[in-house]
């Protein structure tokens, strides 16, 4: 009988399992709680919202060709971002086909002024 008033049935092989059950449980909450640190550490994350938007059927989103290093360079960026994380193949391939770019600019030109609206014909800005 063992311990637990019940039968034996593996013998030393089940004590053993039970010790690696015990050590792999260790090691989830011990990555548990290095992923909540990990979190913490990077503060809360903000939320994004918006209001929906019906675009007319005649709209077209903008493609600019990129070469195939611009692509992958946008891409690696976006798929890290929350914001990207739900679209799928065919809408994340609009959003990277959309990115106008890139820009350069002289060491103290003014690119954005905080609290400026960008309107409908404007380009945005977006730091990735």
């Amino acid at each position: 009988y063992r311990g637990r008033g019940g039968p034996c049935r593996g013998g030393m092989a089940e004590d053993e399992d039970e010790d690696d059950d015990y050590e792999d449980e260790e090691d989830d909450e011990e990555e548990l709680l290095r992923m909540q640190m990990v979190q913490s550490a990077k503060g809360s994350r903000k939320s994004v919202s918006a209001e929906r938007v019906q675009a007319a059927t005649s709209w077209k989103p903008p493609v600019y060709q990129k070469t195939p290093e611009q692509h992958s360079q946008i891409k690696g960026s976006i798929s890290k971002a929350f914001m990207f994380a739900a679209l799928d193949t065919e809408s994340l391939e609009q959003v990277i086909d959309a990115f106008d770019g890139p820009f350069e600019y002289n060491p103290g030109e003014e690119v954005i002024v905080e609290g400026d609206i960008v309107s409908a014909g404007e380009p945005g800005l977006f730091i990735i």
